[in-house]
């Protein structure tokens, strides 16, 4: 399997300070997913940004995993439903004279 699009954990791991144990963590949690290549395991580089994100959330302002996860629920509700609500104002637009 080509790694051109993936990150050594071990790798990013040493180079951010985040421990090893806190990507299997999200991983559990289906927050990333990992890749296991040859015994090695990869994150994609696409996921770098999330994984960022949480570890804010996690180590700056406290929020614990399982909390993270609640707010990653409501974040894309919200998302849903801001998306739901432009189509239902073009909608609108169609019928306003």
């Amino acid at each position: 399997m080509n790694t051109e699009n993936y990150i050594l954990v071990q790798l990013f791991c040493t180079q951010t300070e985040i421990e090893q144990s806190f990507i299997a963590n999200l991983n559990d949690y289906d927050f990333i997913a990992l890749a296991t290549i040859e015994n090695e395991t990869y994150i994609l580089e696409e996921e770098i940004t999330e994984v960022e994100r949480i570890y804010r959330l996690y180590y700056e302002l406290g929020i614990n995993l399982e909390g993270i996860d609640a707010l990653n629920n409501l974040m894309q509700k919200i998302s849903a439903l801001e998306n739901e609500n432009r189509l239902l104002k073009q909608k609108l637009l169609l019928f306003d004279v």
